[in-house]
């Protein structure tokens, strides 16, 4: 399990607790808080009536890539500038950065994957005020 993504999403989803539709999710049975979290889909449990007892459960959405690109605006109006969204991997490093060109409020913290990148840049930019919940 990657530890770093887990807290990552819960932190997300803190701040938009709206934004739970996502396909899987990480799961862990309530009141066993150092239990290790594990994916699950919770539609497809639906679905195939392997549902357990939902009160037994929390869940955290595991955000995907596609899911944070199609919630973040294209672009940052921020002292009527419009800084462009980018996400790219460092030229000289295997590191992932996100954010919006030339505005320094986002994230600019290096991420071994996209995903971490974007999830980082979402609370980055809740926290500077410039994403609303």
């Amino acid at each position: 399990m990657d530890q770093e993504l887990f807290e990552l999403c819960i932190e997300v989803h803190k701040r938009f607790p709206g934004w739970n539709d996502t396909l899987a999710c990480w799961e862990r049975t309530a009141g066993i808080p150092e239990g290790e979290p594990y994916i699950a889909y919770p539609e497809l449990e639906r679905l195939y009536g392997l549902w357990g007892t939902q009160e037994l459960k929390t869940r955290t959405p595991l955000y995907t890539t596609d899911y944070l690109l199609e919630k973040l605006p294209q672009d940052l109006v921020n002292d009527n500038e419009v800084h462009p969204f980018t996400l790219y991997r460092g030229k000289y490093s295997k590191q992932w950065l996100a954010g919006y060109e030339g505005y320094f409020g986002g994230q600019n913290d290096p991420s071994d994957t996209p995903l971490k990148a974007l999830l980082k840049l979402v609370i980055a930019l809740v926290d500077a005020g410039e994403l609303s919940r």
